[in-house]
């Protein structure tokens, strides 16, 4: 393998685990913040379980067909024309909006609208979408991982600690990510 093939491979491994230790951080901080408001836990938590009462067909769609369709249309179509109307910084913010309204909750909405900002992001990184989509399919099977094995009441100090190890890790990855295309530019 070329040295650039060799960067691309690593380039889309670390988006994948990126996409892990992210859902992780994620999952946790939202249930430390939906812990206040339990009713509106209860009414995302129905939402999460309704779309994998599907049984594999369920897990497929979530965990697969989802991050290809979603990336092909909102990073690679949307992002890409966007962006070469209105520059990079603008046509994230719009792609990620237009991706928080299709998740048609207001706290997936929000959810969303940052992870998009975030895929955004890795797209103008990694300069790949099959990053953008391991990212994601990743994030989604960490998401029904945590949504099926990860008990409801943790701790606050294991809660913490795990979700402060998971943005620190997911810190550390991005910044990888972000030097490994720098040195793709370079190379």
């Amino acid at each position: 393998m070329t040295g650039e093939t060799v960067k691309r491979v690593r380039s889309i491994c670390l988006c994948a685990v990126f996409g892990c230790t992210m859902e992780l951080a994620a999952a946790l901080l939202l249930g430390s913040i939906l812990a206040f408001f339990p009713e509106t836990a209860a009414g995302y938590q129905g939402q999460m379980d309704s779309k994998l009462a599907g049984g594999m067909i369920s897990l497929f769609i979530v965990a697969f067909f989802s991050p290809l369709f979603e990336e092909a249309v909102f990073r690679f179509l949307l992002l890409g024309v966007l962006e070469r109307k209105t520059g990079f910084a603008a046509a994230n913010v719009i792609q990620a909006l237009i991706f928080g309204i299709y998740h048609m909750s207001v706290i997936q909405g929000i959810y969303a609208f940052l992870l998009g900002m975030l895929i955004g992001l890795l797209k103008h990184y990694t300069g790949t979408l099959i990053s953008c989509i391991c990212f994601h399919v990743f994030f989604n099977i960490t998401g029904i991982l945590v949504n099926i094995y990860m008990p409801a009441e943790i701790g606050t100090i294991n809660r913490t600690a795990a979700m402060i190890a998971g943005i620190s890790v997911s810190c550390v990855l991005f910044i990888l990510i972000r030097r490994n295309r720098c040195d793709v530019q370079k190379g």
